[in-house]
């Protein structure tokens, strides 16, 4: 059986947020949560699935508001580690994230659009058995996004993490300047 999940994510892709932006974009004291998150979602991946993307950029990465998640129904879809901080000077949802034994504590705002999720896993791979072998055609989804590496070598680069590095390191710059490299 083969079951999807979805769910509503207010605010869009990244990348449109970031064209909603004065000179696209965000503000500096966001930028640390919203990657520590895309950081995240990447390693819980990696770690617990053997996952590798393939199609990691800000079209993929998703926004919602935390506060529809910490009422009625949706509030069960919370991670146990959240809390709601209403001892904050403006109502925040704590995050709790577990790496390596240490505690990451992030506070993401009630109002405004701060959970980043990541999404389109149709190119994605998690057969241990793929880890190492030669990429595909099927491993070349946004060209612009594309490893030099895959480019380069073609058939003789091999399958791992690196490409959703390099495609992390991308939407990053992307965030810091507002401006999508390889624009086209």
């Amino acid at each position: 059986f083969q079951y999807v999940l979805s769910e509503l994510a207010d605010g869009g892709d990244m990348e449109g947020a970031c064209k909603l932006r004065p000179k696209l974009m965000w503000p500096v004291e966001q930028l640390p949560t919203m990657l520590y998150q895309m950081l995240f979602s990447l390693h819980a991946a990696q770690q617990e699935l053997m996952l590798r993307h393939y199609d990691v950029k800000l079209l993929n990465f998703f926004l919602t508001n935390p506060a529809a998640r910490t009422t009625g129904a949706a509030a069960q879809a919370l991670p146990a580690a959240a809390e709601v901080d209403d001892a904050a000077e403006s109502y925040a949802l704590r995050m709790h994230y577990g790496v390596d034994g240490r505690e990451h504590v992030l506070s993401l705002p009630l109002d405004q659009p701060s959970l980043v999720l990541l999404a389109d896993f149709g190119t994605a791979d998690v057969s241990p058995a793929t880890m190492g072998e030669p990429i595909a055609h099927r491993h070349f989804t946004t060209l612009e996004n594309t490893p030099p590496d895959f480019l380069l070598l073609g058939a003789r680069a091999r399958q791992g993490y690196e490409a959703d590095a390099f495609a992390l390191g991308l939407c990053w710059l992307h965030l810091l300047t507002g401006c999508a490299p390889y624009e086209e």
